[in-house]
């Protein structure tokens, strides 16, 4: 699958008879448009022929470039695979309308999803599905249960294993987690000293750990995650892992 060139197309849902399809790609249009608090206006040249037909119909408003900044992601917690995700920022100040994306890489349409509006000069992600020449694969390769008094302390070790089949040098973007207590009773605490360093971590996301794992030509990398849960033996506790 070629992956030379990422292309979106937005698919807003307005009124029936003005129901515009704004897309990504070369410029073809140009419209000109009027931005205010309350609404984005496209007067568009010439006329467009509707039919009285009480169905939706779509026309095209205008194509864009966008430069891309092209990522690697994993989560193989929640899923296995690697996935390819565009980070780009929108230029001008006209948005984009929210509604259906369909995503493209090449001429191959890999999925699609409903975006929010977009306003001008707002940066946002979009993903263009798996890369299958990069694997991620998680095991749980540790569970020790040992008991402290009253209180039950589970251990827990994770190893992330990362292929890389690009054909060149590599850079895997890859998230984890802990997890997180909001009973004063459990205490989770991180091995730093069994922990693959270099982890970020950002409030916002209480308990996820962020990688960023190199990844040479052909070659594998591994990420060691561990941790224990401490609780009393009579609160049941699930989702630990």
């Amino acid at each position: 699958m070629s992956r030379s060139k990422l292309s979106v197309v937005t698919l807003p849902l307005l009124a029936v008879a003005t129901l515009f399809t704004p897309t990504l790609g070369a410029a073809e249009l140009t419209p000109e448009s009027r931005v205010t608090e309350v609404a984005v206006t496209f007067d568009l040249p010439g006329r467009l022929d509707i039919p009285s037909d009480g169905q939706a119909h779509k026309h095209l408003i205008a194509t864009r470039e966008m430069a891309a900044k092209v990522e690697h992601r994993a989560v193989p917690r929640v899923a296995p695979g690697v996935y390819l995700v565009a980070k780009v920022t929108l230029p001008g100040e006209v948005p984009l309308l929210a509604g259906k994306v369909q995503h493209f890489v090449g001429g191959d349409l890999v999925g699609s999803s409903m975006m929010a509006e977009r306003a001008g000069g707002e940066e946002f992600s979009l993903s263009f599905g798996p890369d299958d020449r990069l694997k991620a694969e998680r095991k749980q390769i540790f569970r020790k249960v040992d008991r402290r008094g009253k209180d039950d302390e589970v251990g827990y070790r994770f190893i992330t294993t990362l292929e890389n089949h690009l054909g060149r040098d590599g850079v895997i973007e890859v998230k984890d987690r802990i997890p997180v207590s909001g009973d004063e009773r459990v205490v989770v605490t991180l091995d730093d000293d069994q922990t693959t360093p270099g982890a970020t971590t950002d409030p916002k996301e209480p308990g996820i750990l962020t990688w960023r794992i190199p990844v040479p030509k052909s070659g594998t990398k591994e990420i060691t995650l561990t941790y224990s849960v401490r609780s009393p033996r009579s609160v049941a506790l699930a989702g630990l892992d």
